[in-house]
Parts: structure tokens; C-alpha cells; sequence
């Protein structure tokens, strides 16, 4: 399971689910002075090391070559905002609310969304979202590697979590929930 921690997004959200399953965690978006709101900047990233050439070398790792490490490091922030968080843990919203006592006041409710199931989540609605995957599939898995007429059949089981976002200009602005 992963977990998307809490947030909001300043444009309407409709998710639909293809695999696996999400809940959502929504909070009442009034009073929005109990999230302690901040805002993330933008970062701009640079790789030390050659990423390229060790996705394409995948063989590689089977026959035990060492690779020379790739290192992503943080090359600048940039001025602009990209996520609006929140410090406090829907999860556990009683050991929050020991360190920032206005998580005391926030109601919330979950939502789960299914394969083959949509949600709409209006623009500044604060949520925490967690990912579950799907229950695994076995997939045939063939290599040609060993010769032209040999080939060795294995199987492969996956599980997954698929969902399609589409983010969309909100009807009302954000005075709209605050007033």
C-alpha cells in the first residue's frame, strides 16, 4: 500500500479506477486554518551517473556487472508551488492532534473506489489517499534468449494499482468552501 498524504489540489478531480483499489480520506474543506496549511516548491533534478545506458543494459544485472551508481540530486527550487500539504496524519489523527491541536477539529470521511468505479473530488477539498494493489494475476512470461528453437516458459504473478486522472478547472473559486 502507498499513501498520498494529505492535500489538497486546486482543480477538480474526477479518478476512475482500473485496478486495485483507493481510499480516500476527505476532510471537510471549511476552516481550513486547522491543516496548517504549506505549500512545497517546485524542484528542477540532475542525475550523476548515466541512466540511459544501465536501462538499456538490463542483461547486466543478470550476469552480476557491477554498474557505477546513479545519483539524483536536487539541482535548484524553483519560485513556484506545485503541492499544498498538510503536517497532519488522517491515519492517526489522535497522535496529530497531540502535537497540533486543531486536528482535533477535523471531521473527515472514507471513501473507496474499486476497479471499474469513479470518484469527483471538488478543487481544495483536502484528502489523504491510500493505494491498494489489485489481487495478483499470473501472466505466462517466455525468454527467446536461450536459442532459436529453445525456448524456457515461466510464469510471473503482478499486482497492481491503475487509476486515470483527470484534472479540470473548478466551477467555484476558493473563496467559494472558505466563506
Amino acid at each position: 500500500n502507498t499513501v498520498g498524504k494529505l492535500h489538497f489540489d486546486p482543480f477538480d478531480n474526477l479518478l476512475v479506477q482500473l485496478a486495485g483499489s483507493k481510499t480516500f480520506r476527505l476532510a471537510d474543506p471549511s476552516r481550513n486554518e486547522r491543516f496548517l496549511e504549506g505549500h512545497m516548491r517546485e524542484a528542477e533534478l540532475e542525475t550523476i551517473g548515466e541512466v540511459v545506458p544501465r536501462l538499456r543494459n538490463l542483461q547486466a544485472h543478470t550476469l552480476n556487472v557491477s554498474l557505477p551508481p546513479v545519483r539524483f540530486l536536487k539541482h535548484k527550487l524553483t519560485e513556484s508551488t506545485s503541492m499544498v500539504h498538510s503536517p497532519i496524519d488522517l491515519m492517526n489523527l489522535t497522535k496529530s492532534a497531540e502535537r497540533y491541536p486543531t486536528a482535533a477539529e477535523i471531521t473527515f470521511m472514507d471513501c473507496t473506489v474499486h476497479a471499474g468505479e469513479a470518484i469527483f473530488v471538488p478543487s481544495f477539498y483536502w484528502h489523504e489517499v491510500t493505494s491498494s494493489p489489485s489481487n495478483p494475476t499470473t501472466y505466462p512470461l517466455q525468454d527467446w534468449t536461450l536459442s532459436d528453437t529453445e525456448v524456457l516458459s515461466q510464469e510471473i504473478q503482478i499486482a497492481f494499482n491503475l487509476a486515470i486522472n483527470h484534472w479540470f478547472a473548478p466551477l467555484y473559486n476558493k473563496e467559494f468552501p472558505c466563506s
